[in-house]
């Protein structure tokens, strides 16, 4: 299959090999397994929000406690990610104000 970038340039895909149309083919035939497909997607993400979640409501507290001058705030680093990055920033930002 050929796929063409708006500039007309050419974009050739790798044709989907037997192995992946059988898997594929299995899948549909199988609800049981796309269901189980689903319910696996669904966990991994409703997981991925909770992270999120506890993480930015944790900065948002803190932000509204610097709000009000208080600055007596222990915040807690749970991932070393993005939002990890984002305490430790919190925190120099409070060491600062003291």
């Amino acid at each position: 299959m050929t796929v063409h970038t708006a500039q007309g340039a050419r974009l050739d895909q790798p044709k989907k090999t037997s192995q992946t149309k059988e898997v594929m083919k299995r899948f549909a035939q199988n609800p049981l397994a796309m269901i189980a497909m689903v319910m696996f997607v669904v966990f991994v993400a409703l997981a991925l929000i909770k992270v999120i979640e506890k993480s930015v409501a944790q900065l948002s507290d803190a932000a509204k406690e610097i709000a009000k001058g208080r600055v007596d705030i222990k915040l807690v680093k749970y991932n070393n990610d993005e939002f990890g990055e984002l305490v430790d920033e919190y925190t120099k930002v409070i060491e600062n104000i003291k």
